[in-house]
């Protein structure tokens, strides 16, 4: 990771410096095989925007999913992740992110734990995607581009997972 752009191993973190307690996956979990094997732990309110609401809606249904086993990633099921390859994708995720973060908003809370001024839309498809569910909430292209995302887009999420784990099972 230190060999791209942007990216020195004089930085005061580098991806060689071991995983601290906020170094969490989705900024939920922490991305040690032991606890990824045993989905007992997790973190809610470590990440703070200007959509706290929606975002304690969300993650708490991303938590509970997780808890079940019964959550999908593009790196691999989570349920399953005490493989070492797939722990190390996850791992490189959480610094990816955390990174990233850090970047964007230095100045802010960004340095020091998860704080979005403008990404939290993003950040709530991310979660829907990880739980199965379609994160374009609006009914057409053109009310995505056109209007904002509010608690009232989020209504009903839970019966929509709810509904999707019948269909699976």
């Amino acid at each position: 990771m230190t060999e791209q752009k942007g990216i020195s191993s004089r930085a005061e973190v580098t991806p060689y410096t071991p995983l601290t307690p906020y170094m969490l996956y989705r900024f939920l979990v922490p991305t040690s095989a032991q606890f990824l094997r045993t989905r007992d732990i997790a973190f809610a309110g470590m990440l703070s925007n200007t959509s706290n609401a929606i975002t304690a809606h969300i993650s708490g249904l991303w938590i509970s999913a997780f808890f079940q086993g019964k959550l999908s990633t593009e790196s691999g099921t989570l349920s399953s992740s005490s493989d070492g390859s797939r722990v190390r994708i996850l791992q490189y995720e959480t610094v990816l992110y955390n990174r990233w973060g850090r970047w964007r908003y230095p100045t802010d809370w960004g340095n020091k734990r998860p704080d979005w001024l403008f990404d939290s839309v993003p950040y709530f498809d991310l979660l829907q995607k990880d739980l199965g569910l379609n994160p374009y909430r609006k009914g057409g292209w053109f009310a995505e581009i056109t209007q904002g995302y509010g608690p009232q887009d989020y209504r009903g999420i839970e019966d929509e997972w709810m509904k999707k784990q019948k269909d699976v099972d």
